[in-house]
């Protein structure tokens, strides 16, 4: 039953390999869930550093809007003032 149970495996985690990693295809199935888990570790990382990054822009980009209405008020305060 181990035996089948385990030929299982082997051959879930080819089929898994083959359709989302080629280049893993022959190696042994141990070998293949490690490399994979890697890469997931790296997609999440990536993943997250990309979320770190869009909050900056959107940052700038709230920042940039209020600056320019605050040039504008300023803008209009010097109209009010000219001779």
């Amino acid at each position: 039953m181990a035996s089948t149970r385990t030929n299982l495996t082997v051959a879930f985690v080819a089929a898994l390999v083959a359709d989302i990693a080629a280049d893993l295809t022959g190696q042994p199935a141990e070998e293949a869930v490690l490399a994979l888990e890697r890469r997931l570790d790296e997609a999440e990382r990536t993943h997250q550093d990309r979320e770190k990054k869009n909050e900056g822009v959107n940052s700038l980009i709230k920042e940039i809007g209020e600056l320019g209405n605050e040039r504008l008020k300023i803008f209009e305060v010097g109209k009010v003032y000219e001779w």
